[in-house]
């Protein structure tokens, strides 16, 4: 009987999280999920005698295992671990108990009585005003004890087999002390510092192939021509061509030299980004010196093989123009590690998986079918039980035995004769074999349009543009925006809490781009893309209303009926602390705008955002006395005077007065307004986006029947 060569890969990946102008990580996952899935898949391969896989390391994940391993960075999450409850404010308990209960429920919290009391103290209420009345029922002993119990429940089992005093701290469960935070913290740092290391001697010992994809994972076909897309999808609108080549060739090239930085050899093979292919994109990746690639079989479906069974064409690799081996991953082999076998015990899923290969190996008695099993390699383990310990050891162990399969890797195999030709490939991804998850939604055809825009900008201005340091880091902005990860989430297939998080910080890597090269980032990068489900919205006004400008509160009527806005303490979708702002009073008469600040306490410079049809800024530093100011608009080249001015006083409050003959609306449009507080961060009220304020003129004809 012959054979069938089994080919895994497990692809690691994780979006590029650091803020390159904060040099800090906005979210903890590279770091936990280091401590877990990255760690134990190759101590898994390294205790194995006959197993051979092949791992993807995405070169920004490497990159960003190394930042954490060099403690070079941080992110809120580990910040937060390491301060005392006994010195946090009420925003940063606020966090702890909102956060970190994101762990598998079933697996890490339900299994253990002392979580599950803390998240019974929570409620299941996502509302910030619920969560802040339920922090009243911990203590000080409990935040401690969340700090440590989420943290604890990320390391996977080869952690937990290597270091025994994780286990003992498992077992205590509650009444944790500093000292128990700073040993979990040290025990993380020391696994991240061995990841590499470990994948390093078993590459060269050969148990593993280690594959990349382009370095910020970006979706390469439509970097290199979005239009490509329309190939599959025909009827969706598509935003303005996006075409950039030399980027997508400069994501390859750049993850090729990190990865002969880190192991000292080129790789081989790539699993180009969401399984995505082109013919373009093979032929650049040909060129960049691989030998193979790997995607779905779907893909190689619609290449030519739609009227026949997946067993006549799918078990062998394809030559494409005689360039590049192509693999085409089995889906439902695929799927089952990633989806279902989690839901089975270890002896039963292995029996499954075996008798699948086995009826592949009867239909190819002749050769040996090569079968190909790609699935995420870091997510799935959290929902098996016993953190996958049992399904993995058991599932390699029993194809070890079996007379009929043998694992290798991909490499191991390219030097075949046994494979097809390919003179086309049919342009799409692992999803569907398009690309539909990440354009033709009238939110990524947005994202696509400011990404396009921000690449322009930039090729215009490094002609001219002789900081040459700034310069780099403005193009490493924008290949991080390139990444698929941002477009992921726009649109309406995922709905997950806190995915508003991937849309500003998107946002922020392409105004990075402008601040970069000196300028001030265009409006339509203030807004978000993604329209956030709901705001704690203000009131709107009840009635017209003609306060004197002079900084103090003259007495309660003259702001009664304005409307209003009580800013929250908590700072946004990250942790950023108690706001600056108190509250925001706004309102109208027949001829100008008014505006009412009450900050906490005088200090930082203040820019209040308008629009109508235009945008407009004001800026002033919080410096007592009464101003004339002129209001700046938005142009071509950025802000410049308008020709109004705002009367502006500044005492005990602020109030801004604005000549309603600036402003020009269409229809039933209102004025809209943000505030943005500059002072050692930036605090902007709302954190993406704009008020409306009911404000127009002339107005409503409810206001004019009241005044």
């Amino acid at each position: 009987m012959s054979k069938a060569k089994v080919l895994f890969l497990f692809h690691m990946h994780q979006p590029y999280y650091v803020d390159i102008a904060e040099n800090k990580a906005i979210m903890p996952w590279v770091r936990l999920h280091g401590i877990k899935g990255y760690y134990d898949i190759p101590y898994l391969i390294d205790k194995l005698e006959k197993t051979k896989v092949t791992i993807n390391l995405v070169p920004s994940l490497i990159e960003q295992i190394i930042l954490y391993s060099e403690r070079k960075i941080s992110d809120v999450y580990l910040d937060l671990t390491l301060k005392s409850p006994s010195e946090m404010d009420e925003d940063e308990k606020l966090f702890l108990i909102d956060n970190f209960f994101s762990v598998n429920r079933k697996n890490f919290i339900e299994n253990n009585p002392d979580y599950m009391r803390l998240l019974r103290l929570r409620g299941d209420s996502e509302d910030a005003s619920e969560l802040r009345k339920r922090l009243a029922f911990y203590t000080e002993q409990d935040l401690r004890d969340l700090q440590v119990l989420f943290n604890l429940s990320w390391f996977g089992f080869a952690a937990r087999r290597e270091f025994d005093n994780l286990n003992g701290l498992i077992e205590k469960g509650k009444g944790y002390t500093e000292d128990d935070i700073q040993t979990v913290i040290n025990i993380q740092f020391e696994v991240l510092q061995r990841l590499l290391p470990l994948y390093k001697k078993l590459l060269k010992e050969g148990k593993i192939e280690i594959s990349i994809s382009p370095y910020f994972h970006p979706v390469l076909p439509l970097i290199i021509d979005s239009d490509v897309g329309r190939v599959a999808l025909p009827d969706k609108p598509f935003p303005p061509k996006f075409s950039y080549p030399k980027h997508a060739k400069t994501h390859i090239l750049e993850g090729i030299k990190l990865f002969e930085e880190v192991f000292g050899e080129k790789p081989v093979g790539m699993w180009p980004s969401e399984g995505s292919v082109s013919e373009d994109s093979l032929n650049l990746i040909s060129e960049c010196g691989f030998k193979w690639i790997a995607t779905d079989e779907g893909i190689l479906k619609k290449s030519g093989f739609e009227n026949k069974h997946r067993f006549d064409f799918l078990y062998k690799p394809y030559k494409f123009r005689d360039k590049i081996l192509c693999f085409f991953r089995d889906r439902e082999l695929s799927d089952k590690i990633g989806f279902v076998y989690y839901h089975m015990q270890p002896e039963e899923a292995q029996n499954d998986f075996l008798s699948y290969l086995k009826r592949i190996v009867h239909f190819n008695p002749k050769g040996e079918p090569v079968v190909s099993v790609i699935f995420d390699g870091e997510n799935p383990w959290e929902f098996y039980e016993n953190l996958a310990e049992d399904f993995l050891f058991s599932f390699f162990k029993g194809i070890e035995k079996s007379d009929f399969a043998e694992t290798s890797t991909f490499s191991n195999v390219i030097e075949t004769d046994d494979f097809g030709r390919l003179e086309t490939i049919w342009p799409g991804s692992w999803i569907n074999s398009n690309f539909a998850i990440w354009i033709g939604h009238h939110e990524m055809n947005t994202a696509w349009s400011y990404l396009g825009r921000a690449a322009e900008f930039l090729q215009e201005r490094e002609k001219r543009f002789a900081d040459i340091k700034m310069l780099q880091k403005a193009k490493k902005e924008l290949m991080v925006a390139e990444g698929s990860d941002w477009f992921w989430w726009y649109g309406d297939d995922f709905q997950v809490k806190g995915q508003e998080k991937f849309d500003l910080l998107f946002l922020k890597h392409l105004a990075n781009v402008y601040r970069f090269l000196g300028e001030e980032e265009p409006v339509f990068l203030r807004v978000p893309i993604k329209k956030p489900k709901s705001f704690n919205m203000p009131k709107m006004p009840v009635s017209l209303i003609s306060p004197d400008i002079d900084g103090e509160i003259t007495n309660f009527f003259e702001w009664s009926g304005a409307g209003e806005y009580k800013v929250s303490g908590k700072g946004g979708a990250m942790f950023e602390g108690e706001s600056p702002v108190k509250r925001i009073l706004f309102g109208q008469d027949l001829k100008n705008v008014y505006f009412f600040i009450e900050a906490r306490e005088p200090v930082g410079v203040f820019e209040l955002f308008l629009q109508d049809k235009h945008f407009f800024r004001l800026r002033f530093p919080f410096k007592k006395g009464k101003f004339s100011l002129p209001i700046s608009v938005f142009g071509d080249k950025g802000f410049k005077d308008s020709g109004f001015n705002a009367m502006v006083a500044i005492d005990r409050v602020i109030e801004v007065k604005i000549d309603g003959g600036i402003f020009a609306f269409h229809g039933s449009d209102t004025l809209k307004f943000a505030l943005n507080v500059r002072e050692n961060r930036d605090v902007r009220i709302p954190q993406a986006g704009f008020f409306e304020t009911g404000i127009t003129f002339p107005p409503f004809k409810k206001f004019l029947m009241i005044f």
